[in-house]
């Protein structure tokens, strides 16, 4: 429906008119909230090959974050990252869990397309996951701790109280 290759016969589609009197607008603005903010970083405590041509990294702790890539290789390589908190028993990445919760598409999944640079360092923008490993398809090297790393994120509000026990 929004090229001109599409199917015409595609048309039970319905115009809805919203009953304004019901509706509040609102202005969403950035400002009105705090941004996630790097908490601590955190670094690859064990690199596995579990398969050919797949990389499994464990963190060591499961966190809120991204990963933080280094790497090289041709233009046009797609690199995948998985993310989770469990492992099947041949060692690769279990989602199952996770992807009960998914309608559609892939459940925490990023990819990014080398441009080909020598070095390009890379971490998703927009998203962030719950995970304690990673799994990464696509890369041809050799993945090392010096590749890869995790940033721990928490939103940056302002403490609110304190608690303290001698307990």
């Amino acid at each position: 429906w929004m090229s001109a290759t599409a199917d015409p016969e595609w048309l039970d589609t319905v115009d809805f008119k919203p009953m304004r009197k019901s509706i509040r607008l609102i202005r969403l603005d950035d400002k009105d909230h705090a941004h996630p903010v790097v908490h601590k970083r955190v670094y690859a405590q064990k690199i596995t090959q579990p398969k050919p041509g797949v990389w499994l990294v464990d963190f060591g702790v499961g966190i809120a974050g991204r990963i933080n890539l280094s790497l090289s290789g041709t233009a046009g390589t797609t690199i995948t990252i998985k993310y989770g908190e469990k492992l099947n028993t041949d060692g690769t990445l279990d989602q199952r869990e996770l992807a009960r919760f998914i309608r559609s598409g892939s459940t925490q999944t990023d990819r990014y397309i080398l441009k080909g640079a020598a070095t390009e360092t890379w971490s998703p923008r927009f998203v962030y996951h719950g995970f304690q490993f990673a799994e990464i398809t696509g890369f041809h090297g050799q993945l090392t701790e010096a590749n890869i790393s995790a940033e721990v994120l928490n939103t940056n509000f302002e403490n609110a109280g304190a608690f303290h026990s001698s307990n």
